[in-house]
């Protein structure tokens, strides 16, 4: 076994070449740098187990040096050394990552200890990132459950691209509820940057000109309220993942400072004059029809085809056939555990009326339904009236869905609109507004088959002001055996 190797950064030239011998006599292989700058070098020729570094150096001091060890090497401990009047230096230092400090003047004795704490503690480290990444690629996904082709395409996919530790940015499509946000997670969980931050940005959440500070960052008096500068997500994200969710519904100025910043890998804090460089693997996810809304020049056409390189899209749950009573099943044990009920089991008629229906809230919408069966229950199995939902239309049941013709599911659509009209009639006349408003985001709604961006687009209104309105109006808006929020909220 080969001597664990240790770097010790100190211009006091007789004390390092003093701890460099010591060391050398307890088995180690020691070098010595006297400035930040050779210890660099160091780092790269010597791969050290160990980094015994004095705070104060000429040039670059102690602390900054700790910073950029901790931006390249996270994993290398590295024991601070500093002078008694200047313990408090030691203890940032300790809050910036730092595995220790140790007083001077040194106790050579107590210098070999955390030496061999250190190494220790690296070797430790090593070994759970090893068995970390080998149960990642060995365990089945977590929290995903699918047996339909089509899924088990895009996971094969997902165990492929997350294997990467550089690769291009994935775009995850899929309707509202299908998962989009349990595979980002996944592929981050699955990568070997699973220990580094998965950071997730709504890019509905913000209006534009707070989302790029958020993104970005801000320099101190940028803006009215910035009082002080502060990092972004982007650097946030530092080393790991940023996760745009609802990528399509970002303007079209915040896209263009995007772009920029996935090709070169740079960013600008608003307010500021510096380009900072970033090292972050982008996921993107949305919704939309991305293509369709380049053509109409929605979004731009550059980042689309720069977030289009890897694409992972997510099939409806009314296409996933067998998967329906699997995820069923899935969910009735995770709420079964939560809210310490005793049903065990679906009664057949129970999955039949499952498999019926047509889920316009995809998988989202299944975890309601039977969360709501399992609060409800009050036997060992799950019956069909538990069930709060619509009653299925024969019409539009799996089989039907997944082999109409284009011509078909048009006509079919528009059978749905007029049912949709009258199962809400219209209110009677002097009915107050709010009566008429509520009718119409509920028919919008059924139109939409549950989704809110496209009821929104039907009522000639965006999406924060349809959540805003629907927020005022629950429970009445909400479907028949459905909550409000059942097929509303991001996938």
């Amino acid at each position: 076994m080969s001597a664990a190797r240790i770097l010790v950064v100190d211009d006091e030239r007789t004390l390092a070449r003093s701890i460099q011998l010591f060391l050398t006599e307890a088995g180690y292989e020691a070098a010595v740098a006297p400035d930040a700058e050779q210890a660099l070098r160091l780092l790269e020729t010597l791969q050290p187990d160990v980094v015994f570094l004095d705070v104060s150096l000429p040039g670059m001091n102690g602390l900054e040096l700790l910073t950029r060890i901790q931006r390249d090497d996270p994993s290398l401990p590295v024991v601070i050394m500093t002078a008694y009047g200047s313990i408090e230096g030691a203890v940032e230092a300790v809050k910036l990552g730092a595995f220790d400090y140790l007083k001077k003047p040194v106790d050579l004795e107590e210098l070999k200890l955390l030496a061999d704490r250190a190494r220790e503690a690296s070797r430790l480290h090593g070994e759970l990132s090893y068995y970390r990444g080998r149960a990642a690629r060995e365990l089945p996904f977590e929290g995903i459950v699918a047996a339909c082709a089509p899924m088990r395409e895009v996971l094969e996919r997902v165990a492929h691209v997350a294997e990467l530790d550089e690769s291009p940015p994935i775009l995850i499509t899929g309707e509202t509820g299908t998962g989009k946000g349990l595979l980002a997670r996944t592929i981050h969980a699955r990568s070997s940057r699973s220990t580094r931050p998965f950071v997730e940005v709504n890019s509905t959440a913000l209006p534009a000109n707070l989302l790029e500070a958020e993104l970005f960052g801000h320099e101190r008096g940028a803006f009215t309220d910035a009082k002080e500068s502060k990092m972004g997500l982007f650097e946030a994200a530092e080393g790991g993942f940023l996760f745009l969710d609802e990528v399509g519904d970002l303007e079209l100025a915040l896209q263009g400072k995007l772009l920029r910043a996935i090709e070169d890998r740079t960013i600008r804090r608003v307010g500021g004059v510096r380009d900072r460089v970033v090292d972050v693997r982008i996921l993107a996810a949305t919704n939309r029809d991305l293509a369709r809304d380049v053509e109409a020049e929605r979004f731009r056409k550059d980042l689309y085809y720069r977030l289009a390189v890897i694409i992972l899209d997510l099939p409806p749950l009314r296409e996933r056939g067998d998967d329906i009573p699997l995820l069923a099943e899935h969910f009735l044990r995770k709420f079964r555990v939560k809210y310490g009920r005793d049903v065990r089991a679906l009664e057949p008629s129970a999955v039949e009326q499952l498999n019926a229906y047509s889920w316009p809230g995809n998988v989202r919408e299944l975890s309601h339904v039977i969360e709501r069966a399992v609060l409800w229950s009050t036997g060992p199995a799950l019956r069909v009236e538990q069930l709060t939902m619509p009653s299925p239309d024969p019409t539009s049941s799996n089989a039907s869905s997944s082999n109409a013709t284009p011509a078909a599911a048009a006509t079919h659509g528009q059978q749905r609109s007029s049912d949709a009209e009258d199962a809400d009639p219209n209110p009677a006349p002097g009915a107050p507004l709010v009566d008429w408003e509520r009718t119409l985001i509920a028919r919008a709604l059924k139109e939409a088959g549950g989704n809110q961006t496209r009821a929104a687009k039907r009522l000639g209104i965006t999406r924060d002001t349809l959540r805003y309105r629907l927020k005022k109006m629950r429970p009445e808006t909400a479907e028949p055996g459905q909550s409000p929020g059942d097929s509303t909220q991001p996938g």
